[in-house]
Parts: C-alpha cells; sequence; structure tokens
C-alpha cells in the first residue's frame, strides 16, 4: 500500500508541476521607443546670392539673370501693328527681368519663369505677370544642351525696397532658391 501512495503521490506531485506548465502561455511584448534625430539638409554649395550676369546650376538646371529695367509704362504692337501703351496701376511700377534657362543634365524638365518671383525688404512676394509685348520668356520642355529664356513682368509697389529676383530650383519639394539682388 505504502507503493501505491508513494506512486500516487509522485503522480500527483508530478502532475502539480507539469499541469501549470501545460496550461500556461506566456506572451511577452516588449515596447521599444526610439528617438529619431532628424538629419539637417546641408545647405547647397553654390551661391545663394548673385550679381545681374551671373549664373547658377542645380541638377542639371542652369539659370542666369541677364538684366533688369524698372518701368511706369511699356509699348507692344498688336497683329495689325497698332502700338499701344500699357501704364502700371496708380502707385506702382513694372519691373521686367531678362534670363535664360539651360539644360546642362540628362533629363528633360520643364523651364518656365513662373519659379521666379520678386520679395521685397519687407517679405512681400510679387509673382510673375503675364504682359504683351513681344520677348516674353518662353515656357518649354527642354532636352538636354536645349536653352529658352527672355523677359518676365512683376508689378509691384512704387515704394517698395530691397528687391530681389527669387528663383526656386525645386517648387515642389524642399526649396531650393537662387538670389538676385537687383541694384537701382
Amino acid at each position: 500500500m505504502r507503493t501505491v501512495l508513494w506512486n500516487s503521490l509522485v503522480v500527483i506531485l508530478i502532475l502539480a508541476l507539469l499541469i501549470p506548465t501545460i496550461s500556461c502561455t506566456k506572451t511577452v511584448t516588449e515596447i521599444v521607443y526610439v528617438t529619431v534625430t532628424p538629419t539637417p539638409t546641408p545647405t547647397p554649395a553654390w551661391p545663394r546670392n548673385l550679381q545681374s550676369g551671373q549664373s547658377i546650376q542645380w541638377e542639371g538646371e542652369k539659370i542666369i539673370v541677364l538684366s533688369a529695367v524698372r518701368t511706369y509704362s511699356y509699348n507692344w504692337v498688336d497683329v495689325s501693328g497698332t502700338t499701344y501703351t500699357e501704364t502700371a496701376p496708380s502707385g506702382n511700377v513694372f519691373i521686367f527681368i531678362e534670363s535664360e534657362m539651360q539644360n546642362l543634365g540628362a533629363d528633360t524638365f520643364w523651364a518656365s519663369d513662373y519659379s521666379f518671383s520678386l520679395q521685397d525688404s519687407a517679405g512681400y512676394h510679387y509673382d510673375v505677370r503675364g504682359f504683351k509685348a513681344e520677348g516674353r520668356f518662353s515656357s518649354a520642355e527642354l532636352y538636354p544642351g536645349q536653352k529658352t529664356g527672355g523677359k518676365s513682368m512683376f508689378t509691384v509697389p512704387d515704394g517698395a525696397s530691397g528687391l530681389k529676383i527669387v528663383y526656386n530650383f525645386a517648387p515642389f519639394g524642399e526649396p531650393q532658391l537662387a538670389i538676385w539682388a537687383l541694384q537701382w
């Protein structure tokens, strides 16, 4: 009887030790918090502040601002040959810039003067406006080796000071700005 009791006791002890391990599953979920430090965007190696006549290149796109003119009116000729004079709205002045874009890269890109703007010392931006005279900037898809250019017009308040021409090489991403200071 002692053997049966002893055997029963051993079986009970074994079951008591095995049942909790068999019926219990242990799930461990570990949460790790990671601090991500953003990598600063490097400042482009090319100059950002340029003078009229200086060019700048970024990813195969070369831009040069050839000249800038400030005027209160300009003339244009319609298809019949009649000459008209367009005058700036009261309290404003027209700024014409002449620029050229060239594709020095391997891919095509759309060249347009709409990536240009003027900025004054107060921080106001002025966008390109359409005008009727000949010599307007000719927007085009530029293939490697091609170039285009022409004049772009802005209307700004007559008293605007510290005017700069700003060109954004990357209008749909992180801005890559080239700036030409205007000296009158």
